[in-house]
């Protein structure tokens, strides 16, 4: 059941976070985006375990900057059209004109003519998605995003992330209340602690459930570094998140100097998980039945645990 926070609720939060140290919620999905941006400590373990269970974001079901550092391209380029003065992709098209600005793509091919290129569209179903609803090349500190758990600070176009040891999530506003959709984070790996394993991505269907405290629940599709495992993993409450699924290790030829991007679908029945780099890496995960809630709508964002990572943008199709 989704809900907004109660001011009843909030206290009783408060009062549990003074209980187990763990800080109450920033936010919860379909509210404002003002928010206290006090992260929650995550305490995970080998098996990826997540103390996130009072983690929350802040999602305004219909809010959508268009701010200097968020570029929302839903057109194909044009040489008339008001550019941010950014080109994120380095392709010599400025991220406003870019109808794919997270892909080299100069020739700005576009099959179905529906204004997002074939570089960004799902590669086994160019009429899966049809508009680049959030580009954020993180230009600029933006209220639309909400820690919990992790440090997470502004760089030169860039936001950097460490959850070392443990989880952190960084949930980015508006919720996503229709299917299909897709969710990609562009990153650099950082340094990783000694232990074991170590995770870079992207959270999906972030949403709020009751519980004792009411808690965020969500997805995550995962690229694990050094082994080059791309796996799928998903929190409903309780101490630890859940395994769900991953492939094999990924032929990974990529450096730390090369970009990695990472990115979740849903079709409205079904999930899939893919992994590219800049060196032509790639690894896919499907998910599907039992392995998918019957209701996947919610909050998008990056996700960390036990390592750090330098990401480059964040996008959000639709």
């Amino acid at each position: 059941m989704r809900l907004t926070l109660k001011v009843m609720t909030i206290l009783a939060a408060l009062a549990f976070a003074a209980c187990t140290g763990n800080s109450p919620p920033a936010f919860a999905p379909g509210t404002d985006t003002d928010t206290d941006s006090d992260s929650d400590s995550d305490s995970d373990s080998d098996s990826d375990s997540d103390s996130d269970s009072d983690s929350d974001s802040d999602s305004d079901s219909d809010s959508d900057s268009d701010s200097d550092s968020d570029s929302d391209s839903d057109s194909d380029s044009d040489s008339d059209c008001e550019g941010n003065g950014h080109d994120e992709d380095g392709d010599g098209l400025d991220d406003n004109c870019d109808n794919c600005p997270t892909y080299p793509n100069g020739g700005q091919n576009d099959d179905d003519d529906d204004g997002i290129g074939d570089a960004c569209e799902a590669s086994w179903n160019h009429d899966l998605l049809d508009d680049i609803h959030i580009f954020d090349p993180f230009i600029g500190t933006q209220a639309e995003w909400a820690p919990s758990g992790g440090d997470w600070s502004y760089g030169d176009d860039s936001v950097f992330g460490q959850a070392n040891p443990g989880g952190g999530n960084y949930f980015r506003a508006p919720f996503i209340d229709t299917a299909p959709y897709s969710v990609e984070a562009t990153f650099y790996n950082g340094a990783s602690s000694s232990m074991t394993p170590s995770y870079t991505g992207v959270v999906f269907a972030a949403h709020e459930e009751t519980g004792y405290p009411d808690y965020i629940a969500y997805y995550t599709c995962l690229y694990e570094h050094p082994t080059g495992t791309l796996s799928a993993w998903m929190y409903d409450g309780g101490t630890y998140i859940e395994f769900v699924d991953s492939t094999e290790g990924i032929d990974d030829p990529a450096t730390s100097e090369q970009w990695r991007k990472v990115r979740a679908f849903y079709n409205g029945t079904d999930a899939v998980c893919t992994y590219e780099d800049e060196a032509g890496g790639y690894g896919e995960l499907g998910l599907s039945g039992g392995e998918v809630w019957g209701d996947m709508s919610g909050n998008g964002g990056l996700r960390l645990y036990t390592t750090s990572a330098t990401f480059t943008s964040f996008a959000i199709y639709l």
